[in-house]
């Protein structure tokens, strides 16, 4: 519900505590409880769960009741989950459930009618249910629950009046969950996309500073590669550059107090393993049949057992398929690498260079490049 209201002033209430069936079994009871403080922001200190109460949508000055407000202390990290239901007539009852932070003033239809909310649940079927799940990521403080009964002239579809089962609890969660997707393979300083999502307690969590860090293989010292914020539904994406095989993991701050962060949430580890930059370069577009002619290319880094690890294959197209298959190694001490050919029969063939995975790069095909022998 999202229409405003007009309310009578000079409202008064009786604080009634009476015992209520809040369920068909009679082993399941709580308080119907209603306080003259209720009605605004700072509310009362909420009562314990589960415990019920009533809502009045009415024009009659001195019996208006539109608005209960709970006060509810919180802890960083500490997850609250709020339900209510309609008790009495669902078929024209229905209130809204709204959590404001700490600092919200009164009054609380103000702060209802400017959306100054933390979190909110607006179930538009008559006597449906309402639920908040809400993790505080500040220091500890006040927040505020406001269940609001709304009145439009007549329309019993919107708000009503009638009783409410409200069941709450509150628990410490022990840390942050941050998911994280990445390929395992990409190419040689290509930009390699990492996205995920920071949640806890299974709620998303919204505009958190997130670092994803690196550590090279045989290094010691993580390093910043990559930040940025989460969205609204509280994922993030991003992209690192692979040139070297490392570790990687994302780290995101949960919640700021003066001095420094309160605390962090890290990833899984993962690895990426890039794959060498390997290049045929100079290729004939034609050669001789058992006549010399060279070739070469270029690989990104160097291999690190050293030279002669790239190897050329070279195959003959007959009967309908490739084969005739042979290697040849390849000098590649500087960057580039060169081969010499002499090919033995005439033909369609086509040249591959190759080069096998070492500790830091996985193995590492070029593209085919296809020529005839006469």
């Amino acid at each position: 519900m999202s229409r405003p209201v007009v309310r009578s002033a000079g409202t008064t209430f009786a604080v009634t505590v009476v015992a209520l069936a809040l369920c068909a079994s009679a082993a399941t009871a709580s308080v119907l409880f209603n306080s003259p403080d209720d009605a605004d922001i700072p509310g009362v200190a909420i009562p314990g769960s589960p415990f019920g109460s009533s809502l009045t949508a009415t024009t009659a000055v001195g019996l208006e009741d539109f608005d209960d407000v709970y006060a509810i202390p919180l802890r960083y990290n500490e997850l609250l989950l709020l339900d209510m239901e309609m008790l009495d007539d669902p078929a024209t009852d229905d209130f809204d459930l709204i959590l404001y932070g700490p600092a919200t003033k009164k009054p609380v239809l103000t702060a209802y009618q400017n959306s100054a909310w933390v979190a909110i649940s607006q179930n538009e079927e008559p006597g449906g249910s309402e639920a908040i799940r809400f993790v505080s990521n500040s220091a500890p403080a006040t927040y505020y629950a406001h269940v609001y009964c709304l009145y439009a002239d007549g329309d019993t579809e919107e708000g009503g009046s009638g009783l409410y089962r409200m069941t709450w609890s509150r628990r410490q969660l022990t840390g942050p969950s941050v998911s994280v997707a990445a390929p395992s393979l990409a190419n040689y300083n290509a930009a390699v996309p990492v996205a995920g999502a920071a949640t806890l307690g299974g709620v998303p969590q919204a505009n958190l500073r997130y670092d994803v860090f690196m550590l090279p293989t045989g290094a010691t010292r993580w390093t910043r590669v990559s930040s940025g914020y989460t969205g609204a539904d509280g994922r993030y994406s991003t992209s690192v550059r692979a040139r070297t095989k490392a570790v990687y993991r994302v780290r995101t701050t949960w919640g700021e107090r003066p001095g420094g962060t309160i605390g962090w949430g890290n990833s899984r580890l993962f690895t990426i393993t890039p794959r060498a930059y390997l290049a045929l370069a100079a290729v004939p577009s034609a050669a001789q049949v058992n006549t010399s002619f060279g070739l070469n290319g270029y690989i990104r880094p160097l291999h690190t057992a050293g030279r002669g690890h790239v190897k050329i294959l070279a195959q003959r197209w007959a009967n309908g398929a490739w084969g005739s298959s042979f290697y040849t190694n390849a000098d590649n001490t500087t960057g580039t690498f060169s081969a010499s050919l002499k090919l033995p029969a005439k033909g369609v063939w086509r040249l591959q260079a190759r080069v096998p995975a070492d500790g830091l790069h996985a193995a590492t095909y070029s593209a085919w490049r296809t020529f005839r022998v006469y």
